[in-house]
């Protein structure tokens, strides 16, 4: 019996300690969130019209360009029926809005 007893506190301290250090990193560290639940930023590109292949041209121009850029896209949300892209980053990029505006406009004219 005394066995038996030795045990079954060795066990309520195990599962303890367990349960405090777990509580602990969640306490440090949070949950694993995503781009879109935690702190993070994002590029908006869109067209007016879906014309042709104008949402494709867009599309691939945007990711050639960041990728000239060494930029890393993290996810990329479609809205809009297609028309408008969303860009979503874990840090600041620091996007030149008029030279991304003209690379675009160079590729879908």
């Amino acid at each position: 019996m005394k066995g038996l007893a030795k045990s079954q506190k060795l066990f309520t301290v195990i599962t303890l300690a367990v349960l405090v250090i777990g509580i602990a990193i969640f306490s440090i560290f949070g949950f694993n969130q995503t781009v879109d639940h935690k702190e993070g930023f994002e590029v908006r590109v869109s067209v007016e019209q879906k014309a042709g292949n104008a949402v494709e041209v867009m599309q691939n121009a945007t990711e050639d360009y960041f990728a000239s850029k060494g930029i890393k896209v993290e996810n990329v949300q479609k809205m809009d029926d297609g028309k408008l892209l969303v860009y979503k980053f874990v840090k600041d990029v620091n996007v030149d809005e008029v030279d991304l505006q003209k690379y675009l406009q160079e590729k879908l004219d």
